[in-house]
Parts: structure tokens; sequence; C-alpha cells
């Protein structure tokens, strides 16, 4: 545990070796190990997009703010949004916290848009909810300040936003085994790297 986040951190150091015993394969699979070390992984904690954090927020800067309840809620809500599914998007900020309460109404009303499409506009979008979140929430940008200086991993099922394995999964230490993308804790690194450069 680190100040209430679920992460893992693997901290051993390379062991030391003798320049002349190191041969070029040998150093190639040194540096493939030292990856590792520069991961933080986490799941769970105040940084899930699925924790309640309240925050407005508007993916168009002239459009009126709305109310959110968690960074998922807000994403679907720019999905619906993007594909011009007003009525979806209107439930959505209805359900307000009860994430499970949309999850069901999407899954009853079969509501489903171009994923291919949405991948390449959902980092967007999430940049623009983050970056606006650490400004708004206290809270929120003290634990993403609090975390390591490494590249935040998301471990999870959801293969957009997470790696697609489990933080209880040992083969998260592994990119060959990753199936999603980790764009949530790409842009997170991003976000935590610019506040550490005091960008605003």
């Amino acid at each position: 545990m680190y100040r209430g986040i679920d992460y893992y951190a693997n901290t051993r150091k390379p062991k030391r070796e003798d320049k002349k015993r190191k041969n070029a394969s040998n150093s190639g699979k040194t540096t493939k190990n030292e990856s590792y070390l520069n991961y933080c992984f986490f799941e769970g904690g105040i940084l899930s997009p699925y924790k309640k954090v309240e925050f407005t927020y508007s993916p168009k800067k002239e459009s009126r703010k709305r109310r959110f309840y968690s960074i998922y809620q807000c994403l679907l809500y720019c999905r619906s949004k993007y594909f011009g599914d007003d009525n979806t998007a209107g439930a959505i900020l209805e359900f307000k916290d009860n994430l499970k309460g949309i999850f069901n109404y999407l899954e009853l009303n079969k509501i489903s848009y171009n994923y291919e499409e949405w991948v390449n506009v959902a980092p967007r979008y999430l940049e623009s909810i983050l970056t606006s979140l650490v400004r708004s929430s206290e809270s929120y940008r003290v634990g993403l300040l609090a975390m390591p200086r490494k590249e935040l991993v998301f471990c999870g099922k959801d293969r957009l936003l997470s790696i697609g394995v489990s933080f209880s999964d040992s083969r998260k230490i592994n990119p060959y085994y990753w199936r999603g993308s980790n764009i949530y804790g790409i842009l997170l690194t991003k976000v935590r790297n610019m506040l550490n450069e005091g960008y605003e």
C-alpha cells in the first residue's frame, strides 16, 4: 500500500557486472530486465477512474459544464456526445455516481458504438478530463503527486484504459502479456510529470 493506493514497484537494483565480462547479448538482457524497474502498477485507490470524485467538465469549451462523479462516468458521457447520442448522454448524467446503473442501462438498451473510431479519439478526451480534474480536485492532485516517479501502469480488465491484466496477476510485470493499451496510465504519467515540472 502506498498512501491508500495499491501499487507494485520493483525496486530491486540490477546486479553489478564487471565491464570486461559483460558481452553484447548479456547487455541486452540486462536492459530488458531493468525496464521493469521503471513501472509503478496500480488498480484501486483514489486514482482509479471508477473511484467517486466530483468535478465539473464540458467536452466543448463553449458548452455548459456538467457535474460528474467519476472519471469513467465522464468518459462514457463524452463518448455518447461524440457519437451524437444525446439520449444516452442525458441518462448517464441522471445516474450520477451509480456506475453499475450506467452499465446496466447501456447493456439493457444495447448501446454500442464504433470501437475502432473511439479508440482513436478517447485519449484526447481523457487527457482533457484529467487536466481539468487535477485543477479542481485537491485530493486527486495530491494522490497523483504522491505516486512514485515511475511510469504509471493501470491494471484491470478494460483493454482501452488499462493493460488488460489484473493487479493480482504476476504476468503484469512483463509487457509481453499486456492485452490493453494502458491509455489511462500513460496519460496519468504525462499529467503527473507536467505538474512536477510546474505546469498548471
